[in-house]
């Protein structure tokens, strides 16, 4: 009968101390909160420093939970209003209008930029930069002299000439007839042009004859050598024109095959041949 009364009494120590535990670790209250528990026999044990240690790092583990969810919430939230943005310029670029820098972060009116953009300004300027070309076109080969009155030119002027092309279109100082035909001109020019080493184009050619010429415009058929830098230029512009007159894609694709890419790249980065 003894050895009965002695069990169920350290059952009910043990019991006890569960409840204590449970209390600790679940209850939101600091040392000072805690309500003494009621005088315990010998055998009842008081919850230890462990176990309010316990109840501490749980509590921590809990806001540290919680300062993830808000912060990864911002992630997510930021996340939708850039993809938000993206669309919106997506969109005006595929009706034909280019969204002004800034517009999605400012929130402002862009539709005015002050007296600095004004059209009829920009127009004549426009116009007066379009009678260079005008003046040093040669409409057989399509290219124009780099420097007035001189018959020489290079790639980087070749594109810059692609560029200018484009913009007096859309000015309206040339007419679609003469735009194609001019392009035409400077397509079929440069997919037959002699190449360095057939390799890439020359760095200089003779305006009139698209021959290849030294620094002397004099004829030169081996070639001075050939510039990255230009080519990356003419390249930039030849892709604009694909991609602002489609019609292009394929003699553009016939100019640029020509190139032999695998000479002029080492490492992964461009060289220009001397």
């Amino acid at each position: 009968m003894t050895r009965y009364r002695r069990t169920a009494r350290v059952d009910a120590d043990r019991f006890g101390h569960m409840r204590e535990r449970e209390r600790f670790l679940y209850e939101n209250t600091t040392e000072d909160e805690v309500t003494p528990a009621a005088p315990a026999t010998d055998n009842r044990r008081q919850p230890s420093e462990h176990h309010r240690t316990n109840s501490s790092n749980v509590n921590g583990n809990y806001l540290l939970a919680a300062a993830c969810v808000f912060l990864l919430s911002g992630v997510v939230i930021l996340g939708a209003l850039y993809i938000g943005e993206r669309s919106v310029e997506r969109q005006l670029v595929a009706i034909g209008h280019e969204p002004a820098l800034g517009m999605a972060m400012s929130g402002g009116d862009t539709t005015s930029c002050g007296n600095d953009c004004n059209e009829q300004d920009e127009t004549a300027v426009a116009r007066v930069a379009w009678q260079y070309f005008e003046n040093n076109f040669h409409p057989q080969t399509g290219l124009v002299n780099s420097v007035d009155g001189v018959e020489t030119t290079t790639m980087w002027d070749t594109g810059s000439s692609i560029a200018a092309f484009i913009a007096a279109r859309d000015f309206g100082f040339i007419s679609q007839h003469d735009f194609d035909h001019s392009i035409m001109a400077l397509l079929q020019t440069l997919s037959s042009v002699d190449l360095v080493n057939n390799i890439a184009p020359n760095i200089l050619y003779n305006t009139r004859s698209a021959r290849m010429v030294d620094y002397s415009n004099e004829n030169d058929d081996i070639g001075i050598g050939v510039s990255t830098i230009d080519l990356a230029r003419t390249a930039f512009w030849l892709n604009t024109l694909q991609c602002m007159h489609p019609k292009y894609f394929n003699p553009v694709n016939r100019v640029m095959d020509r190139w032999d890419y695998d000479k002029l790249f080492n490492g992964g980065e461009l060289f220009g041949l001397v």
